[in-house]
């Protein structure tokens, strides 16, 4: 029913639909947390991130977080976690991050979306152009800012449910 009414949509994308480069950074021996300020309020169901898998014998499952910002770093407030699981293949590719629920997030509120663990079996596809986001990383267990201050065009699409809101004016009308 709820589908129905506000159904689950592509809301906006960081670098979606830009030509992917040759180049995929590796995080390979500690976490990595990504940058994301929506553009407009709505309830966040999924991400898809463009990666390029490992070459695995079996599927495999990471653990993705969302946290909120405080002094332009995570917090240690995390709003949803989620999954992205890994295919077998290795082509490169838009894999889906599930999250266990949908979660409010309003514009111009800086989030992070964090893939914590220490070792993933992927590694990030990038865009030629387009807007580079400063990551966080923890090589020490906290979250910090690299010492080069390196800048990456991550590749993101946002999905979810926009809620629409009554106004003063919306209620007034229907009153009359």
């Amino acid at each position: 029913m709820l589908n129905d009414i506000f159904p689950e949509q592509f809301i906006e994308g960081i670098n979606e639909s830009e030509v992917p480069d040759d180049e995929f950074p590796i995080f390979g021996s500690y976490g990595v947390a990504i940058p994301y300020t929506p553009s407009i309020n709505y309830i966040l169901t999924s991400v898809n991130i463009f990666v390029s898998p490992s070459d695995l014998e079996q599927p495999k499952e990471h653990v993705v977080k969302i946290y909120t910002d405080h002094n332009d770093n995570l917090s240690e407030i995390c709003l949803i976690d989620g999954k992205i699981t890994v295919p077998s293949h290795s082509m490169s590719q838009w894999l889906q991050i599930k999250l266990n629920q949908g979660v409010a997030v309003f514009s111009g509120h800086k989030y992070w979306l964090c893939f914590p663990e220490d070792h993933l079996d992927f590694v990030f596809g990038v865009s030629e152009n387009g807007k580079e986001l400063s990551l966080r990383a923890n090589p020490s267990g906290r979250w910090t800012v690299s010492r080069s201050d390196r800048r990456y065009r991550f590749m993101l699409r946002f999905y979810g449910r926009v809620i629409p809101v009554a106004t003063k004016y919306d209620m007034e009308s229907q009153t009359q």
